[in-house]
Parts: C-alpha cells; structure tokens; sequence
C-alpha cells in the first residue's frame, strides 16, 4: 500500500471483539476512521461517520415495503403484497424460534405433526380425528355407529343395572293387592278382605299402630281387654265381663241399678225416672204380667164398672199426663221413621177446662219438616169431625143448552165447597183420591121439553161403571115446567176414577136447557166418601 503501510485484511466483527486500547496510530481511512486490532491481534479498519460508499439508493422488493434513494430509509415487511395459493405439502412458514432470535423455516407437514395430539394423526399436513369401533368421522361431523356400540362393554357399566321391565314383577302377597310387571309405577294396598274369617280366640294378636304414630307392633286380645276394662268391668283371656261391686250400693234381688253421680251405682226397690228413659231389650217387656210377647205388654184388670173407674188414674194400664195448666196437650206418636219429623199421633186438647177436651187425631202425609195434617176431632161431646174426608159440593152457574143428538157433558162450573181438592171445574168432573166407596147425590132441573125431543137420557159416569138414573119422556111431561129429576148414587170406585154426569137428548136439532144459577135455584151435585 502507498505510505509505506502493509495491506491488512477486513472481516466482519462486533465492536465486543475490538481492542480499542490497541489503535494503530497514524492510520487513516477518511476522516473519522482508524484502524484497531481484533481482539485475535488481526489488524481491521473501522470506518468513520464520513465515510461514504457506492450505494445510491434502497429499494423495496417483494414483502418489503419503504426505501429511498438519499438519506436515512425505513424498510417493512408487507405480505400484503404475496398472491393466495393453495396450501400443499412441502409449502414452509417463516417461524421465530423458541430462542427469540433465530428465525428459520419449516413445512406446513412439520407444523401438522407437531400439532397431533392424542386421538388426532397427520399425514401429508393433513389433520384427522381417530376413529373406531362405533365412530365414524365424517367430512363435516362426526357420528355413531349404533348397532357396533355394545352397551355392556361400556366403561362404567354396572351389571343388573339395566334389565327388560317387563320381566320383573313385583306380586301382592296375603294381605295385599296390586303390583305388577315394573314397566310403570306400581302401588301395593293392603287388602284384608283376602283373610279368611276365624273365631277369635284367647292369645289372637292384632297388628296395631303405637301411639307414638310410627311403631307397628303386635298386641294380643287378652292385652287389648284388659287395657279396657275401665270400673265395674274385669277381663279375663279376652272376654269383658261386668262387676258392679265395684260402684253398687244397696244389692239385692228383684232391684234396678241406676247411676248415683259419674261413678257409682245403686240397686233400686222404687224406681223414680227422670226426664227420659230409653230401653233397649231383645225380649218384651211386661208389667203386670211374667211372661210378654209383645215388646210392651201392659197387663191390668179393669173392675165391671169401667165407665166409673175411667176417673181414677190408678184403674188405667197406660197413663201418658200432658201439663196441668189450661190449654195443655198429652199425646201419643206413632212413626217409623228417625228424622224427628213425627208420624201419625193421637192428642188430648185441654179446652181450656183442666181435663175435658178434644180428642185429635193427625197423619203424616210426606216425610218432610212439614207438621202432621189433623184429620179427625172427637169432641168432648162426642161430636166426630173427619177434617180431610173427600167431600164436594158444586152447582150450575148459569142455563146450559144441551144439544140434539149429542151426548152432553153437564158442566158443574162452581164449587161451595171441595175438601181435598178432587174436583175440577174445568173438566166438570171429579178424581177420586183413594179406592173406597162413595155416595153422590144432585138434582137436574130443565126448563121445559120441547115437542121435537123424543127423550133425554141422564147418566152418572165412572171409570169403572155408568148408572142411569132418568129417563125424560116429553109425552109425559108435555105441560110442565122447571122440572126436576134427583141423583142418589153409591160407587165403588178406585183410586184416580173419574166421575161425571152427562145428558143424551134424543132428536136432531133440538135444544134442551139445563137451569142454572143459584144453588137453590137451580142444578147441582155433591158427592163424599162414606169410607
């Protein structure tokens, strides 16, 4: 080299391998330049700030964006600028390693087998989930195989666990009914009615629920009567039996216990009832006679004058004594039913005189809260007033025009009276209430005949029979007028019968009238029940 200096060698090295205490002195390479030893003693030249090279300008290439041609210039990395292409095997990614500073290259077959963990495989940089026996992995999903999936060989499976319902019963032994296969909720009932009956004996048990309302135990008859036997009972192998020696004061032969307070008992040899008394006895009881066949057999001998001893209290069987105050009743009932609605009775009503009065007598006519009917009175006097016994007693009120060859319904429009209701103004005809035999009675009173009239046929009618009791002849009663013709009838008839008079006028055209108006004035007709 000129100067005198020998050549020396450049290399690439870090300012960590330079010696800066080992400078050549008198060096010179540009202002700001100077040549140093290496740390090897290999002389280098370290360029100054003035220095100046041949580069004229930067230019970004492919994925790199920036440069310049002067001064200072930034380059990128751009990979905006890269085309898309179809990822292959063998196509390599530009990575950083793990070390932070060492970049390098690997293929997309490295990256897939590094990332295939358990259950994934990689061929080719192609990732694929496992598949067995029951999987199948599909394209876009993944699916079972059910008919290769073996239940049993599950892990977790527990044997007995799962099992067909249908072959497993569940059967109600004695004592209870129900069950069934397990295919649905079953419910066992406890059904005695599968025991058969037993005479019940001494050391029989029964199953009982404790006090406590949750102990079932067993508890034997002979303990079940002994835990009863309160006073004036003993127990003994299960039968209860009473003691009264244990409350009773005064025993003897022939007498009636009654109660003395809560707890005691004293045998009676004149007994003295309270307000009620009630009796219940498998056989009859007598007074007056050892040996009843009734349930109440009263037995007492009147003297011959028994109109006489009908005075004295004592010369009666039965006496049953209302109040003693005027006005008051005394009375029998008699009925067959519990609903305290009452049935048929039998009353004495003071009149007011303390002692004579009305003997009354009522029925019950439904079983409702409604009071008896009173049907018959026997006075004091001996007069007999049947309240309810069927009886009417109805008349015309106006003339009727009976018409020719017709037969002619005589229409009894107004009632004076009518018990019990059994006659109808409308029909003009009566029902009678109950089988029995009934008397009727009237009057027909006509105007006058005319020529033209052959006869006039009056008839009584029922259900069951019709009686005739008027033939009117006009050649007879040619000059009369206002004539009358009675009824007087006794019918046997049933229950529902209907009764009813009627007139055939024998001639076409002609009119026959009926005189109407007031009872006394004109016709009628009456009918009762004798019984």
């Amino acid at each position: 080299m000129a100067g005198g200096l020998r050549s020396i060698g450049i290399k690439k090295i870090v300012p960590a391998q330079i010696d800066f205490t080992k400078i050549v002195s008198g060096s010179s390479a540009g202002a700001g330049s100077y040549i140093a030893l290496s740390s090897d003693g290999t002389p280098v030249l370290v360029l100054g700030a003035s220095t100046s090279g041949d580069i004229t300008s930067v230019t970004a290439g492919t994925g790199i964006s920036g440069g310049g041609a002067s001064g200072a210039v930034t380059v990128n990395l751009d990979i905006s600028e890269y085309s898309d292409v179809q990822i292959a095997s063998g196509d390599k990614f530009l990575i950083l390693d793990s070390d932070g500073s060492t970049e390098q290259l690997e293929s997309v077959d490295d990256v897939a087998t590094f990332m295939a963990g358990a259950g994934i495989s990689a061929s080719s940089g192609v990732l694929a989930v496992g598949q067995s026996t029951g999987i199948t992995v599909n394209a876009d999903n993944i699916a079972t195989n059910d008919s290769q999936i073996v239940h049993d060989n599950l892990s977790g499976f527990v044997a007995n666990e799962h099992i067909d319902h249908s072959g497993v019963t569940i059967t109600a032994g004695a004592g209870l009914s129900g069950g069934g296969t397990i295919e649905s909720t079953r419910t066992l009932t406890l059904d005695i009615s599968e025991f058969s009956d037993v005479q019940i004996a001494s050391g029989d048990k029964f199953l009982i629920l404790d006090s406590d309302g949750a102990t079932e135990q067993l508890e034997s008859v002979d303990d079940l009567a002994t835990f009863m036997a309160g006073t004036g009972l003993d127990a003994s192998s299960g039968e209860l039996s009473v003691d009264v020696s244990d409350f009773m004061a005064n025993g003897a032969n022939d007498r009636v216990v009654t109660a003395t307070g809560t707890d005691g008992m004293n045998a009676e040899s004149n007994l003295t009832m309270g307000t009620y008394m009630s009796c219940l006895t498998r056989a009859g009881i007598g007074s007056g006679i050892g040996d009843p066949i009734a349930t109440l057999q009263v037995y007492n001998d009147l003297d011959a004058d028994a109109q006489d001893n009908l005075r004295n209290f004592e010369n009666y069987q039965v006496v049953v004594k209302g109040g003693s105050t005027s006005g008051d009743i005394a009375g029998i009932l008699l009925t067959t039913t519990s609903d305290g609605y009452g049935g048929s009775a039998i009353i004495h009503h003071d009149n007011g005189n303390f002692g004579p009065g009305n003997l009354i007598m009522y029925t019950k006519e439904a079983s409702s809260a409604s009071p008896p009917l009173e049907t018959m009175i026997i006075s004091g006097s001996g007069e007999i007033m049947k309240l309810r016994q069927p009886c009417f007693s109805v008349y015309k009120s106006s003339n009727q025009d009976l018409t020719g060859s017709a037969v002619n319904r005589v229409d009894f429009d107004t009632e004076l009276f009518d018990v019990n209701s059994d006659y109808d103004t409308t029909a003009a005809n009566f029902t009678a209430p109950v089988d029995g035999k009934y008397l009727f009675q009237g009057v027909l009173e006509f105007n006058a005949l005319p020529a033209g009239i052959s006869y006039a046929l009056l008839t009584l009618n029922s259900s069951n029979n019709d009686y005739r009791f008027g033939v009117v002849d006009p050649q007879s009663h040619a000059d009369q007028t206002d004539m009358t013709f009675p009824i007087s009838c006794i019918m046997d008839l049933d229950a529902n019968d209907t009764v009813f008079i009627d007139v055939y006028v024998h001639g076409s055209g002609q009119t026959l009238v009926l005189d109407g108006g007031a009872q006394s004035a004109g016709s009628y007709w009456q009918g009762y029940l004798l019984g």
